[in-house]
């Protein structure tokens, strides 16, 4: 901030030059020129705004400096000698990058990180399962554990859909896990009179079996367990088909029904 510069027309004095000049424009009626500032390369004056670092005339002049500066001139003469931390090479760097530098290339910093920040050496490692001794909570069997295989529990999908069956699985509410009461007639009669499709998003039997490797299912409206006569509960009116993906939401929010063509036992 510079103190006391005059107006050169009503000899006002301001705090700033900026100011000095935005007065100057609107009170006289008159902007000032930009003052003269002298080139660091070919020396010549030009017009520069307060305040502006500018130190040249132009670009030309700004790349000729640069390119004539060598030595204990140049920018980045006090370059470091650094070390990849993976392959070893050296190289020189500017001051900036030497504090930070670790790797030559991102393939040395992949391969440094996949030999040494796995397991209990990453960042974010939070404990796990010890994968040499892995014992499937289904069969029994030790297997090696791989990422993504159910936190290490199962040795296979199989084994997983197999242990949650009944008290094992978290939407488990109690009951039986076979079905009574003429419930195969049953479901054969709830296919039919919809025509083997879902009655929610209409998928067909084909493209179910397609899709999951087995026959649309049959859903009960109102839960099985629920009922204390079998043949109560597999009554043609308590009975929807419905594809796999949809019976799952449906079985979340029971009593509650698709629409179905009406049917009698």
């Amino acid at each position: 901030m510079q103190d006391g510069v005059e107006c050169p027309t009503c000899k006002r004095s301001f705090e700033t030059e900026r100011g000095m000049r935005s007065h100057h424009g609107v009170k006289h009626d008159e902007p000032l020129p930009d003052r003269l500032t002298t080139c660091d390369e070919c020396g010549c004056d030009f017009e520069g705004r307060p305040g502006d670092p500018n130190r040249f005339c132009s670009l030309t002049c700004k790349n000729d400096w640069l390119r004539g500066r060598s030595n204990t001139n140049h920018p980045a003469y006090d370059k470091k000698t650094v070390t990849c931390e993976q392959c070893g090479s050296k190289e020189k760097v500017s001051p900036s990058r030497a504090n930070d530098y670790q790797f030559c290339s991102l393939e040395c910093q992949g391969k440094w990180q996949s030999e040494t920040r796995t397991s209990e050496n990453a960042a974010n490692w939070r404990g796990g399962v010890d994968k040499s001794n892995s014992v499937c909570d289904n069969c029994g069997d030790t297997f090696v554990y791989k990422t993504g295989n159910s936190k290490g529990r199962f040795c296979s999908h199989g084994c997983y859909h197999e242990y949650h069956v009944g008290e094992n699985h978290s939407a488990w509410q109690g009951g039986d896990l076979y079905y009574s009461g003429r419930w195969k007639r049953q479901r054969v009669k709830a296919l039919i009179r919809d025509q083997a499709r879902c009655s929610d998003c209409s998928m067909s039997d084909k493209r179910h079996h397609e899709k999951h490797g087995r026959s649309i299912e049959v859903h009960h409206i109102e839960p099985y367990r629920s009922f204390d006569d079998a043949t109560q509960a597999n009554r043609l009116v308590n009975l929807v088909t419905l594809c796999k993906r949809c019976h799952r939401s449906w079985e979340m929010m029971s009593p509650l029904r698709p629409d179905t063509v009406a049917a009698s036992d």
